[in-house]
């Protein structure tokens, strides 16, 4: 009896629990399928038919009106199905309930390939993934949905590859986005636990199969960035070079393809396309002082500084926080900092 008698205390506790948390809807998602042109006939044999997830602002099926999008770009590993992890249509709701927003909506393209992450950049090889984004989502949007059809109307953010994404893909594409976000973006340039000599590169290097890319993340994504930034059809078993190789039984770097690496880097990519940020209404960059990817807190104070030589106009913000615990939830960084600052950057 008293055991029945505990169990139910215990319940009943968790049912008031329960009712003192915000109403939310249990995470109300369109999902779309389309066949993107900018990634049919890549010769990697990525999948060009991709899906997205839709949110729709709650009021959206009871007018005409048009509104705002935000185009959001998901990390490395992980899929549209972040938007599930981050409960993106509970943060918004609130935010608009709240009056934080005026209602927008969010689109969360399929940024995955097959090695976990496509880092949203053109290859001839692998597919022109900025364009998927910033010509194929949009128009996408555009034509199905009552969007408002210009860049002020338009806001571009990410996390992580998604940040380091939404950064580049704003660069090509200034006449499309008119603001851009990017939470803690990853491979910006070199340095601490992102350099040629890392443990991973060697893992990745002398892999024959996915099974041994897929036991270790660093593996596999040193590996997509090879099917990315310095692709080789012909190189077996998967297609890519390294910034690393082995001389003599020893490793060192492979300068050459180090330098086609570089090429790709945000950072570097600013002294082409930096002019295209100059046209955003705005630019935000944050980080967390403690993330466990090392290279993410020093490549961003970089970056900044040549925002600053640049005379681009931008905010930033370093946080005591670590790659993504200060993301998520109603105090959580999107809800209390991106939505936010496309309330005030967006034309509604």
């Amino acid at each position: 009896m008293k055991k029945f008698l505990l169990i139910s205390l215990t319940l009943s506790i968790a049912v008031i629990l329960l009712t003192l948390l915000p109403v939310m809807n249990a995470h109300r998602v369109i999902k779309i399928n389309f066949d993107s042109e900018s990634l049919k006939n890549n010769k990697a044999g990525e999948e060009s038919m991709r899906e997205l997830f839709i949110y729709l602002p709650p009021d959206y099926n009871s007018g005409q009106k048009r509104y705002p999008v935000v185009y959001y770009l998901h990390g490395f590993g992980v899929d549209q199905k972040d938007y599930f992890t981050l409960a993106f249509d509970n943060l918004l709701d609130e935010a608009i309930r709240n009056k934080i927003t005026l209602p927008f909506i969010l689109v969360v393209p399929n940024g995955k390939n097959k090695f976990n992450g496509s880092f949203y950049a053109n290859s001839d090889i692998n597919g022109k993934w900025s364009d998927f984004i910033g010509k194929d989502v949009v128009n996408y949007m555009d034509a199905h949905y009552r969007t408002i059809p210009n860049k002020n109307s338009r806001g571009i953010c990410g996390h992580s590859m998604g940040g380091q994404g939404a950064i580049r893909v704003a660069m090509l594409y200034p006449e499309v986005f008119g603001s851009v976000y990017a939470m803690s973006p990853s491979i910006l340039n070199w340095g601490g636990d992102f350099h040629p000599m890392h443990p991973s590169f060697k893992k990745a290097l002398n892999a024959q199969t996915m099974e041994e890319l897929g036991g270790d993340s660093y593996a596999m994504a040193f590996a997509a960035m090879g099917r990315v930034f310095s692709p080789e059809p012909l190189k077996r078993p998967f297609g890519f070079l390294l910034p690393i190789k082995s001389v003599s039984g020893s490793y060192q770097t492979d300068s050459v393809i180090a330098k086609k690496w570089e090429s790709y880097f945000v950072n570097n990519l600013l002294d082409q396309y930096g002019d295209g940020l100059k046209q955003m209404n705005g630019l935000a960059i944050d980080w967390g002082n403690n993330d466990s990817y090392t290279h993410i807190p020093g490549s961003c104070i970089q970056f900044c500084q040549k925002l600053d030589s640049m005379q681009i106009n931008y905010t930033k913000e370093a946080y005591e926080g670590d790659h993504f615990s200060e993301i998520p939830g109603l105090e959580g960084r999107f809800y209390t900092k991106v939505i936010p600052f496309f309330s005030r950057h967006l034309a509604f």
